[in-house]
């Protein structure tokens, strides 16, 4: 499992980071390794239950980058309870003075995963 995990966690860095292996699919081979891809998800979220584990991924990027939409498809197969989906919008003071309460908050808690859309304003500030 932990194999496949790693796999997992390869093919997602590739799409992110590198796009353009992904231009070179015609839309048939596109949707063959989206739902590839939608499997593998769907065991990691299934070992994610059975042992108890917690999975965070945070998407970062500017306003209108596209965070949204990704966390979108990414989620659209997957089971709804053990999922969360936090926007993190401009923290507070109170957030910024106690910024460790307030992640720890927002963690996923054990069997779920958390897709976290963080904008980069929001690191900023």
């Amino acid at each position: 499992m932990l194999l496949g995990l790693y796999d997992f966690i390869l093919n997602f860095v590739m799409i992110v980071y590198n796009r353009t292996e992904y231009k070179k699919l015609s839309p048939k081979q596109y949707k063959k390794e989206k739902k590839r891809l939608q499997v593998e998800l769907l065991k990691l979220q299934q070992w994610t239950v059975k042992h108890s584990k917690r999975i965070a991924i945070v998407l970062e990027g500017r306003a209108a980058a596209g965070k949204g939409s990704t966390i979108k498809r990414f989620i659209e197969n997957m089971m709804t309870n053990g999922l969360n989906v936090k926007e993190m919008g401009v923290p507070t003071k109170y957030q910024r003075q106690n910024w460790f309460k307030t992640w720890n908050r927002m963690l996923p808690k054990p069997g779920n995963i958390t897709f976290f859309d963080r904008s980069w304003y929001s690191r900023a500030t």
